[in-house]
C-alpha cells in the first residue's frame, strides 16, 4: 500500500493538528514499497523483492513492470532492493540504476545466526545498471559495483540519488542493531588484519566501505567493467543504517 498525507494549506505550526490530516490509500496491491521516484517519464516504485514498476502519473491506478531482478535480490529484514534512479539524460543514456542486496555474495550457505538466533545469509551490496528501451522495459542488466560485505541481518542501507550527472550511493554499517558491536565472532566480514573496533565502528573508518556516502562520477556510470570502491569519492561517513 502507498498512503498519501494531505495537509490543509492553513497549517503552519508544528506539531501538526492530526484532525486536519487525511490519509488516503493511493495505490494498493503492491507489496513492499521502499522507494517512490517521480521522473519526467513516469513515477518509479521500487518493491523490496527486486522489482521496479512505473506509473504514468499520480492519477494512474495501474503500473507496468520495468525491472524484475527478484531472482538476484535478497529480501529479508534490512536486506532488499532499496533504491532506483533513472539516468538524468534518459533516453540519450538509456540506463536506470538499481541498488539491491545480493544473497551469498561472500560464499556462505545461509546458515548464520545473529544475536537473536535468526538464520540469515551473508550478502553483498550491489549496484546494477539496467539498460532500458524506449518503452521503459529492461533489456540488459550489468553489475556496476559489488564491493560491500554484510554479515549482519540488519543495517544494510542503500540509497541512490543523482546530483547533476553524478550519483550518490550510501551504505549501512552492516552491524547489529542491539548495541554498538565492535565486530562479533559470527561476522564473516571481520578483517582480522585490520585491528579491533570493527562492526558498527567501520562506519567511522576510511578503510571500510560500510556506513558511508560515496559519489560515483558520471563517466564511471557508463563504463563496461565493474568498479572498485577506490575509484569513488568519499563524501560522508558515520551512517548507521
Amino acid at each position: 500500500w502507498l498512503f498519501l498525507l494531505l495537509l490543509a494549506p492553513s497549517i503552519a505550526a508544528v506539531p501538526i493538528d492530526v484532525s486536519q490530516v487525511t490519509v488516503t490509500p493511493h495505490w494498493n496491491e503492491l507489496y513492499g514499497i521502499v522507494s517512490v521516484r517521480p521522473t519526467p517519464v513516469g513515477i518509479f516504485v521500487v518493491l523490496r523483492q527486486g522489482q521496479v514498476r512505473d506509473f504514468l502519473d499520480w492519477q494512474s491506478s495501474t503500473s507496468s513492470l520495468v525491472i524484475d531482478v527478484s531472482h538476484q535480490a535478497y529480501n529479508w529484514w534490512d536486506h532488499a532492493a532499496t533504491a532506483f534512479e533513472l539516468h538524468p539524460d534518459y533516453p540519450q543514456q538509456p540506463y536506470g540504476y538499481l541498488r539491491i542486496a545480493k544473497q551469498t555474495g561472500w560464499g556462505d550457505n545461509c546458515q548464520r545466526t545473529d544475536t537473536d538466533a535468526r538464520l540469515y545469509c551473508d550478502t553483498s551490496s550491489v549496484l546494477l545498471r539496467i539498460t532500458l528501451n524506449n518503452e521503459l522495459q529492461a533489456i540488459d542488466t550489468f553489475v556496476l559495483l559489488d564491493d560491500m560485505c554484510n554479515s549482519s541481518p540488519r543495517h544494510d542501507g542503500g540509497e541512490l540519488r543523482f546530483v547533476g550527472s553524478d550519483l550518490l550511493w550510501t551504505t549501512g554499517d552492516a552491524a547489529q542493531f542491539d548495541g554498538l558491536d565492535a565486530g562479533t565472532p559470527f561476522d564473516a566480514c571481520y578483517n582480522h588484519s585490520a585491528g579491533p573496533l570493527q562492526g558498527g565502528y567501520r562506519a567511522q573508518r576510511n578503510d571500510f566501505v560500510q556506513g558511508k556516502v560515496y559519489l560515483i562520477p558520471s563517466n564511471l556510470l557508463l563504463v563496461n567493467r565493474q568498479l572498485s570502491i577506490h575509484e569513488l569519492t568519499l563524501v560522508a561517513k558515520g551512517l548507521r543504517n
